[in-house]
């Protein structure tokens, strides 16, 4: 996964992100040290933005955006998986960092949770397994 920039030269010079194409395997083949259930609720995040047709890149500044989706208007959804119920200050806190930085392109901003489903703040939060049953082209207009 590349990291979002309208610059093809910090694109390339940044980092990227690796994800499993069939998590299966993925389990399979990889060690485990800890339950790792955020980063498979990342992965199957990450598939099913492939399924919905998207091209998704991550975006970093002081803080990180999972996923970020660019739309046929040109405007950018930022998604954060947290596998979780008690959402961190660092989840919101990257999308609005987000939000700031692309102020006159920033749309939708979602975090994808364990259970926890309501707006708040100009946030989506939408539990996984909505996510994948169809949430993921009805919030991003799919």
């Amino acid at each position: 996964l590349k990291m979002f920039s309208y610059s093809v030269r910090v694109q390339n010079a940044s980092g990227r992100k690796i994800y499993a194409t069939d998590c299966g395997l993925r389990n399979a083949v990889s060690f485990k040290f800890s339950e790792d259930a955020g980063r498979l609720a990342e992965n199957l995040v990450f598939l099913s933005l492939l399924r919905c047709g998207f091209e998704p890149y991550f975006w970093k500044k002081k803080n990180e955006v999972d996923f970020v989706i660019k739309h046929r208007d040109y405007t950018l959804s930022a998604i954060n998986v947290c596998y979780s119920d008690e959402i961190p200050e660092r989840e919101t806190k990257s999308l609005r960092e987000f939000s700031d930085e692309f102020a006159d392109k920033a749309g939708k901003k979602v975090i994808v949770t364990a259970s926890v489903e309501k707006e708040e703040d100009g946030i989506v939060y939408i539990p996984l397994y909505r996510w994948l049953l169809g949430g993921a082209e009805e919030i991003l207009g799919v």
